[in-house]
């Protein structure tokens, strides 16, 4: 699984890559985004931080 992450106004946008053994639209969808097993992303305020404790 990758993870790569950007700030872009306002927002942390995060992507999440898999090769398929790692369901990443299930972790895109505990965030408010979406996508596919393989490829899916999300998008979180800059004033609310990444996330990576909960995933």
């Amino acid at each position: 699984m990758g993870i790569v992450w950007y700030e872009r106004d306002g927002q942390i946008k995060v992507s999440l890559r898999s090769n398929g053994t790692v369901n990443v639209a299930k972790f895109a969808e505990k965030f408010g985004g979406g996508g596919h097993k393989a490829a899916a992303g999300f998008a979180v305020p800059v004033n609310k931080g990444v996330p990576w404790k909960r995933l």
